[in-house]
C-alpha cells in the first residue's frame, strides 16, 4: 500500500473517530513519515492505526518505575488496551547485549520467550512487571534509554550484582529529577559509558555507593547533565579506566568539581572531558597522570569562567591532538604550559582561540615539527601584546588561516624562523591586528600558497611591508589582502615573483 494513501486514510480516521486526546496525538503524525517503512509491523493483522499509535507511545508510555530484587514495575498511563513493550535495541543496535527479562507479567498473566519487540493486548490495570528469575541481568545496556517522560526511578533494591555493562542505562531520560542508586551493585561493571548522558533535569546525583574498581570506560558518563550542580566522586576508583573523553562535557551548572582522587594512569583519551562546563571556576588536576593520553583536543574548550589552570604535572609526550584545547576559555588570564611536550602533536588548530584575557604566552619550547594544521590557533587572543614563536618549525603545516586574526593589542610578532614551505592557506592570517606596527616576513616561503584573502586586512598601524620575497605563482585569490591598511605607505614588491 502506498504511504500517501495510508496517511490520507489515517488523517480521515484520526479526525472522525478518535477521542480528543487521541486527536492531539495526530499532530505528531507528520513526524512519522520517515519512520514508516523502517519499522516492521509486529503482527500481520495489525492495522495501520494501531501501528502508528504504538510508535507514538514508545517514548511516553511510562509514568513511573519501581524496582525490586528481581523485577521492574512499569505503570502505564496510556488509554489504550494494548501496549508494545519497547527495548532500545530497536533504536540502537549497540545495545544488543541488554539482558531481557525472563517473564513479563501483565495483570497477573505471565508472558515468556521475550524478544526485543514484544506486544501484549488487552491490558486493564495497566501495570507491567519485567521479571528476572534465574537469569539475573548481566547487562543493563540502554535499559531506560529514551524513557523521556519518566521523572523518578528507584533502584535501591534492584539486583545488579552480575551486571558488567551499564552502557547508556539512563541515557536521555530528559525528565528524570530523582534517581535512587543507593544499593546499586556496580562491583563487576566494566562499562559506564554514557550512563547518565543527557539526564538534563537531574540537579543532584548520589553515586557515593558506586564501586568502580573494575570500570574501564567512563566516556560521556555525565555528559549534558546540564542542571547537575554538585557531584561527589570522592569514592571513585579510576585505576582501570581507559576512556574519559567527554566525561563531564556540557555539565554547564558545575561551579566546582573535585576529582583530586582520580587515578588516570591508564587513561588514553581525555578529549572534550570538560568541554562547555561554562560555570566551572576552578579545577584541580594536580593529581592527573596523562602519560598514556593521546588526545586532549577540546579538553577545556568552553570553560569560559576558569581564570587559571595548573597543568604543570601534565605529561603530553604521547599526545597527538591539541586542537581547540583552550578554545573559548575567555576568562583564562594565566597559563603556564612550559612543561608541554609537543613532539608528537599533529593538530593545533583553534588551540588558544578566543582566549581573550590572556596577556602572555610562552611557547618558546614548543616542537611543532609534526603539526599540519594551525588554523585560528591564536584567533581573538585580543589581550596578547607580544608573541615569540621564532622557534616554531612549521615544516608540515598546510594551513594557517586566521592564525593571528583579531589579536587587537599585539604590537610585536616574531616569525623569523617560521618555515612556511608547505602552507597553502594564509587567508586572514594577520587580519584585524590593529596595533601591529612592524612585521618581518622576509623568511616566508609562499611558493605553495593558494589563498591570501584578507591576509593583512585592517592592519591599520602598519606603515611599511617588505614582501619582496613572496612567490605568488599558485595564488588564486588575494581579495582584500591590504583592505583598510590606512597607514601603509610603502610596500616592497621589488623582487617578488608575481
Amino acid at each position: 500500500m502506498e504511504k500517501s494513501f495510508i496517511f490520507k486514510k489515517l488523517d480521515f480516521v484520526l479526525k472522525n473517530q478518535l477521542s480528543f486526546k487521541q486527536k492531539i496525538i495526530s499532530k505528531k503524525i507528520d513526524k512519522l513519515t520517515a519512520l514508516l517503512g523502517k519499522v516492521k509491523l509486529i503482527k500481520a493483522n495489525y492495522n495501520i492505526i494501531n501501528f502508528i499509535i504504538i510508535i507514538i507511545l514508545i517514548s511516553n508510555v511510562y509514568e513511573y518505575l519501581l524496582l525490586n530484587d528481581s523485577y521492574i514495575t512499569f505503570k502505564i498511563i496510556s488509554e489504550y488496551d494494548y501496549i508494545k513493550l519497547f527495548f532500545p535495541f530497536d533504536k540502537n543496535p549497540a545495545c544488543k547485549n541488554l539482558t531481557l527479562p525472563d517473564i513479563i507479567e501483565v495483570d497477573g498473566i505471565n508472558y515468556t520467550n521475550i524478544t526485543f519487540n514484544y506486544t501484549i493486548n488487552n491490558i486493564t490495570k495497566k501495570e507491567v512487571k519485567l521479571i528476572w528469575n534465574n537469569n539475573k541481568p548481566k547487562s543493563t545496556e540502554c535499559l531506560f534509554e529514551y524513557c523521556t517522560y519518566i521523572t523518578k526511578i528507584d533502584l535501591s533494591n534492584f539486583d545488579t550484582s552480575e551486571v558488567t555493562s551499564m552502557y547508556r542505562m539512563f541515557s536521555r531520560c530528559q525528565s528524570l529529577t530523582y534517581l535512587n542508586l543507593t544499593n546499586l551493585n556496580t562491583s563487576n561493571v566494566e562499562k559506564m559509558d554514557q550512563l547518565f548522558m543527557a539526564c538534563r533535569n537531574l540537579k543532584s546525583l548520589d553515586v557515593s555507593s558506586f564501586d568502580t574498581s573494575n570500570t574501564k570506560s567512563m566516556y560521556y558518563m555525565f555528559a549534558s547533565c546540564q542542571k547537575l550542580i554538585t557531584l561527589n566522586l570522592s569514592n571513585f576508583d579510576t585505576s582501570k579506566v581507559i576512556k574519559m573523553n567527554s566525561m563531564f562535557e556540557g555539565c554547564s551548572s558545575f561551579k566546582n568539581l573535585d576529582i583530586s582522587n582520580f587515578n588516570t594512569s591508564n587513561v588514553n583519551t581525555m578529549d572534550l572531558m570538560f568541554h562547555n562546563c561554562y560555570s566551572l571556576v576552578s579545577l584541580n588536576l594536580s593529581n592527573f597522570d596523562t602519560s598514556q593520553v593521546t588526545n586532549i583536543s577540546s579538553m577545556f574548550s568552553g570553560c569560559s569562567n576558569i581564570t587559571s589552570l595548573n597543568l604543570s604535572n601534565f605529561n603530553t609526550q604521547n599526545v597527538k591532538s591539541m586542537s581547540y584545547l583552550f578554545s573559548n576559555c575567555k576568562s583564562l588570564s594565566n597559563l603556564d604550559i612550559s612543561n608541554f611536550n609537543t613532539k608528537n602533536v599533529g593538530k593545533m588548530e583553534y588551540m588558544f582561540n578566543n582566549c581573550s584575557n590572556l596577556t602572555s604566552l610562552n611557547l618558546f619550547h614548543f616542537d611543532t615539527s609534526k603539526v599540519t594544521n594551525m588554523n585560528k590557533m591564536f584567533f581573538n587572543c585580543s589581550s596578547l601584546i607580544s608573541l615569540n614563536i621564532s622557534n616554531f618549525n612549521a615544516l608540515e603545516v598546510i594551513t594557517m588561516n586566521s592564525i593571528f586574526s583579531d589579536c587587537y593589542l599585539m604590537t610585536k610578532l616574531d616569525l623569523t624562523n617560521l618555515n612556511t614551505s608547505k602552507v597553502k592557506d594564509m587567508g586572514g592570517m594577520f587580519s584585524n591586528c590593529y596595533s601591529l606596527n612592524s612585521l618581518d616576513l622576509t623568511g616566508f616561503d609562499t611558493s605553495q600558497v593558494i589563498i591570501m584573502d584578507n591576509m593583512f586586512e585592517n592592519c591599520s598601524n602598519l606603515t611599511s611591508l617588505n614582501i619582496s620575497n613572496f612567490n605568488i605563482d599558485k595564488v588564486n585569490s588575494m581579495k582584500g589582502i591590504f583592505y583598510n591598511c590606512l597607514n601603509l605607505i610603502f610596500i616592497n614588491l621589488k623582487a617578488a615573483k608575481i
